[in-house]
């Protein structure tokens, strides 16, 4: 169960340092391809918390044409906090 929380964890990381570092380039698409490296791990722990803040994310992803980057970034905020909380346990 470790290495699930280690691979969401940087997974998370670098979802997050996308997000903060790109200021007005985000880009949509190379954000779904960071979240999407979840999916694997994810589809086969439905269970894990990280999946409901993962859906949130995907779904914000999705409307692109009203896409809120704040809001998915207060998302990827909780991703994080809660994939180091896990990693340190």
């Amino acid at each position: 169960m470790k290495n699930i929380y280690d691979q969401i964890y940087w997974d998370a990381e670098a979802l997050k340092s996308y997000t903060d570092l790109t200021g007005n380039r985000f880009d949509i698409e190379r954000a779904q391809l960071l979240l999407w490296k979840m999916n694997p791990i994810l589809k086969n722990h439905p269970n894990h918390p990280a999946k409901q803040l993962y859906d949130k994310m995907d779904e914000l992803l999705e409307r692109a044409h009203c896409f809120d980057k704040i809001l998915f970034s207060e998302h990827v905020d909780a991703l994080y906090s809660q994939a180091e909380k896990e990693k340190r346990k």
